[in-house]
C-alpha cells in the first residue's frame, strides 16, 4: 500500500480494509462500488417486499397484482434517468439547488393545506398524483444546509441574521409537512437539520438554541392541534383509553409480535389480507415484520447502516478537502433514509408516538422512490469523487 500522497492512482482497492485515520484518499473498502451494491440490495429487497406485501391489496383495489409494483418500478426509473442526467452538470449547479428546491417545497406544501391538492401526503393536481410533499421538503431543507450555510461562512463579513433565516425556512418547511401529513416528518427534518448544521460548523450554542426552538414548536403543534393531540395518545394508549383508540397501530403492533424472531415466511403474511391498513405504505414495516420477523428486519437496517457509513466515509473525506458543502450533504443524504426508516419502525411498534411515516425504498409510493433514488446517485457521485486524491471538484 502507498503511503499518503504517493498514490495517483485513480482506482479504488475495494478489498483492502484500511484503518479510517490512517487511510489514503483513493483506497480503502467504502469505493463507490461497494455503495452501489449496498443501494441495489436495498432497492431491490424494496421491491420484492412490496410486492409481497401489495399483490392482494392490488387485487382486492381492482387492479392487477403487480400494480403497486409496477408503479414502484417506474418511480425508481425517473429517478436514475434524472441522477444520470444530474452527473454531466457541474457540482456549483447542484450546490446551489436551494434556489429551486426550497420555493418549489414552500409552494407545494402550502397548496396541499387544500385538500384539493392533497391526498395523504401527495401533492395532487386532478385527481393525478404528483410528488410526495414532505419528502420534497427533507430533501429541499438537506439541499438549503448544505448549500446555504458553507456559502455564509464564505463571506467576508458574516451575518447571523443569514443563520436565522435558514433556520426560519427549515422549521417552515419543517412544520408545513407536519401540517400535510403527519408530525413524524416534522421529526425527521428536524432530527437531519441538526445533524447537518453541527456538520457545516455551526457553533454549539446556535445548534442548541435550534433545537430548544424545534421541541418547543413541537410540543405547542402537538397540544394545540387536535389532530396532532389525538394520533400522540393514540400512540401512547391505544387500547386503555378508548376516546384515543387506534385500531391500526394497535394491528401493526400485533403484527410485529406475531413475526417474532424467524417471521411466518415471506408471503406468507395474514395481517395483510384486509386486517392491517395502508400496509403499501405507512405500515409496510408491520407486514415486513410479519413474514421476515426480527432476523430480516436486522438484516435491512444493516444494509441502511452500510449506506449511512459509506456517506459519512465521503464526508470525512470532504472534510479534508475542504468541500463542506459536500460533506454536509452526504450526512444529510445518508443519514436521512436511517433516520426515516427508524422512526417509521418505532412508530409502527407503538414506541415512537409520531407518525406515520413511510419506510424508505419500501412503502409504496413513486415520486418518493425517485426522489431517493435521484439523491442516492447524487450521494454516489460525492463518494466517487472524494475517494480520489486527483479529481478535481
Amino acid at each position: 500500500m502507498m503511503e499518503m500522497g504517493e498514490s495517483k492512482s485513480t482506482n479504488y482497492d475495494d478489498f483492502d480494509m484500511v484503518k479510517l485515520d490512517h487511510e489514503d484518499s483513493s483506497e480503502g473498502l467504502f469505493s463507490p462500488f461497494t455503495f452501489i451494491f449496498f443501494l441495489v440490495l436495498i432497492v431491490l429487497s424494496g421491491f420484492l417486499l412490496l410486492y409481497s406485501s401489495t399483490f392482494d391489496v392490488s387485487v382486492k383495489d381492482g387492479f392487477e397484482h403487480y400494480h403497486y409494483f409496477l408503479n414502484q418500478v417506474i418511480g425508481f426509473s425517473a429517478g436514475l434517468f434524472l441522477g444520470l442526467c444530474l452527473d454531466f452538470l457541474p457540482l456549483r449547479f447542484i450546490k446551489k439547488s436551494y434556489f429551486f428546491l426550497c420555493p418549489l417545497s414552500l409552494v407545494v406544501l402550502v397548496l396541499m393545506l387544500f385538500p384539493l391538492f392533497n391526498d395523504c401526503g401527495i401533492f395532487t393536481i386532478s385527481g393525478h398524483n404528483i410528488i410526495s410533499g414532505p419528502i420534497l421538503g427533507a430533501f429541499s431543507v438537506i439541499s438549503l444546509i448544505s448549500g446555504a450555510i458553507p456559502a455564509i461562512y464564505k463571506r467576508k463579513e458574516i451575518n447571523g441574521v443569514y443563520f436565522v433565516i435558514v433556520a426560519l425556512i427549515a422549521i417552515a418547511i419543517a412544520i408545513l409537512s407536519a401540517l400535510v401529513s403527519s408530525m413524524g416528518y416534522y421529526f425527521l427534518i428536524v432530527s437531519v437539520s441538526i445533524i447537518m448544521l453541527r456538520s457545516t460548523g455551526a457553533k454549539k450554542g446556535f445548534v442548541a438554541i435550534c433545537a430548544v426552538f424545534a421541541l418547543s414548536t413541537a410540543l405547542f403543534l402537538i397540544f394545540v392541534y387536535s389532530p396532532f393531540s389525538s394520533s400522540f395518545f393514540s400512540s401512547i394508549l391505544p387500547v386503555a383509553n378508548p376516546d384515543f383508540y387506534d385500531h391500526s397501530l394497535f394491528v401493526s403492533q400485533l403484527a410485529i409480535k406475531e413475526g417474532g424472531l424467524t417471521g411466518i415466511g415471506l408471503g406468507k403474511g395474514l395481517y395483510k389480507l384486509g386486517v392491517l391498513s395502508n400496509v403499501e405504505s405507512d405500515f409496510i414495516f408491520a407486514s415486513i415484520s410479519e413474514e421476515l420477523g426480527f432476523v430480516g428486519v436486522f438484516f435491512f437496517f444493516v444494509a441502511f447502516l452500510n449506506y449511512f457509513f459509506l456517506g459519512i466515509m465521503a464526508a470525512r473525506r470532504a472534510y479534508r478537502k475542504n468541500e463542506y458543502t459536500i460533506a454536509s450533504a452526504c450526512i444529510a443524504l445518508s443519514s436521512i433514509v436511517v433516520v426515516q426508516a427508524l422512526i417509521s419502525a418505532l412508530y409502527c411498534a407503538g414506541i415512537f408516538p409520531f407518525g406515520p411515516v413511510s419506510f424508505p425504498f419500501f412503502s409504496y409510493c413513486p415520486s418518493a422512490e425517485f426522489m431517493f433514488v435521484t439523491s442516492s446517485l447524487i450521494l454516489y457521485r460525492y463518494i466517487y469523487l472524494m475517494g480520489r486524491s486527483n479529481e478535481k471538484v
